[in-house]
């Protein structure tokens, strides 16, 4: 039945998820993705040239996506639409990257996918240290995020939040919701998700609340 496997995982369409979602809540959702997408070229010269160019094509779209509806005019409302959209079609995207069809709904391989995503996915820009990995727990720390910087440094920060909460919300999907945990948190100051280090452990024995 399944067209895909975990060597060929699924490539959701999230220009049509995005285009659900956005419907909504504007009017001519279809006319303002057009647009977004036709005028992405010119907004993608205008990027650090420094910017690894993979890099530049993961985040380029959302980013310019978010400028262009803040732009708009009402900052909350347009930031609760881009929390709407980008959560959407990220959660299709993430559970496709874990392959939470295609592969068992275990622990060993929800880590052994994420692993997979942080040397070849969107977050292997990051500079990441493996804290602790065993068969109940595994906790790892990113030193240094790309993305927040570049979010940062294009005035759209909010994506560095809403890139933290996709990180956390494959875990229970992917594995049994009663047998799983993330937690993230943050050192230094600004973001109260992700800053410079963030420390997230899964336990397949308890659900708790940590706070550091």
């Amino acid at each position: 039945m399944l067209k895909t496997d975990v060597e060929h995982p699924a490539r959701p369409a999230s220009f049509l998820i995005a285009l659900g979602v956005l419907r909504a809540y504007i009017r001519n959702a279809l006319g303002f993705l057009a647009g977004t997408v036709l005028t992405l070229p010119r907004f993608k010269r205008r990027l650090p040239r420094d910017l690894p160019k993979e890099f530049v094509e993961v985040v380029a779209l959302q980013t310019w996506f978010c400028m262009r509806l803040k732009a708009r005019g009402g900052k909350e409302r347009a930031l609760g639409i881009i929390r709407a959209v980008v959560l959407s079609a990220g959660l299709a995207i993430q559970q496709a990257n874990l392959r939470a069809v295609e592969a068992p709904r275990t622990f060993a391989s929800l880590i052994s996918h994420e692993l997979h995503i942080n040397k070849e996915g969107p977050t292997r820009w990051n500079r990441l240290e493996i804290c602790e990995q065993g068969d109940r727990k595994f906790e790892f720390r990113v030193l240094n995020c790309m993305l927040r910087d570049f979010f940062t440094r294009m005035g759209v920060p909010e994506l560095t939040t809403l890139h933290s909460v996709l990180s956390t919300m494959p875990c229970s999907i992917a594995t049994c919701p009663t047998k799983s945990l993330f937690i993230a948190t943050a050192s230094g100051t600004g973001s109260p998700i992700v800053r410079r280090r963030v420390s997230s452990s899964w336990s397949t024995t308890e659900r708790r609340s940590s706070r550091q």
